[in-house]
Parts: C-alpha cells; sequence; structure tokens
C-alpha cells in the first residue's frame, strides 16, 4: 500500500512541474497500475491463506 501511495504523490509532483515531461508522466501511471495489480494481488493471497472467502 505504501508503495502505490507514494507512486501517487509522486504522480502528482510530477504534474507539477513546468514544463510536464509526458513520458515521465506516462512511467507514474504505469508504475503506479503495476502498484494497483500488485496491491490486489497481496490482497487475494492473504485472503486466501487467512480462509475467508469460500473454496470453489
Amino acid at each position: 500500500m505504501l508503495y502505490s501511495v507514494l507512486n501517487f504523490f509522486h504522480l502528482l509532483a510530477d504534474l507539477m512541474v513546468q514544463p510536464i515531461v509526458w513520458f515521465q508522466i506516462a512511467l507514474m501511471l504505469m508504475l503506479f497500475g503495476f502498484g494497483l495489480g500488485l496491491n490486489w494481488v497481496g490482497f487475494q493471497w492473504i485472503r486466501e491463506k487467512l480462509g475467508s472467502h469460500p473454496k470453489s
């Protein structure tokens, strides 16, 4: 979660820099997306290990 939050604030900071470097914005968007994906997979893994969802 911390990784995603820090990437989000880094993205916001990059948007405030003049002139905006668009490839940097694209890179930060990709990193933010990957971070969210990792958070989702980690959340699913924890749920599975704790047994809080029914097995199919």
